[in-house]
């Protein structure tokens, strides 16, 4: 390799990103699975097979809220870290919701995990938000923002960036997608 082309291939690596980070936000979820250590053990093992993860250690997995414990937070949380990246789940049984986040570095198809997730807790409805990372001197890239099923939904995105012609503050507002 010449020294122009080494120089372009590094320019693409520098570009491109360095992974994916996607949340899904799982709405009425069934409370039997959402509650259950073993389930969410099962599902980390699901995700991470859909996904062609490669487990790094063993899962932590533990109900968290407190004692006595807070309903508004009580639930199963695991993390599972992976190579090169993590999966962590939080599963508040009182809004029966689960949220799943998983930062890797490699992309993947976010509605496929999406709809792992809404069938597993057989949700009546999930968001998701991808954004991919570690794109050196530019904007984070949002690549998607979806919600099944829910009305009125907003994200907020707040940029900050060292480069005043880079600050952004934006409001996302989504009406049945």
């Amino acid at each position: 390799m010449n020294l122009s082309s080494q120089s372009a291939s590094n320019e693409a690596l520098d570009s491109s990103p360095w992974g994916q980070y996607t949340l899904v936000d799982a709405h009425g979820c069934d409370l039997s699975i959402l509650g259950s250590l073993d389930a969410n053990r099962e599902l980390s093992d699901k995700i991470c097979d859909l996904l062609d993860l490669d487990k790094v250690g063993n899962l932590l997995i533990h109900n968290f809220g407190g004692s006595p414990p807070d309903p508004r937070i009580h639930g199963p949380s695991f993390i599972q870290t992976i190579d090169k990246g993590v999966l962590q789940g939080h599963c508040p049984t009182h809004p029966r919701l689960a949220c799943i986040d998983i930062l890797v570095n490699k992309q993947f198809n976010s509605d496929q995990l999406a709809d792992l997730v809404r069938n597993f807790f057989k949700a009546d409805n999930v968001q998701t938000l991808t954004v991919l990372r570690g794109i050196p001197d530019s904007v984070p890239k949002v690549i998607n923002i979806k919600a099944t099923g829910i009305h009125h939904t907003s994200w907020k995105q707040k940029i900050h960036s060292s480069k005043e012609e880079e600050k952004v503050d934006a409001d996302i507002e989504m009406n049945n997608l």
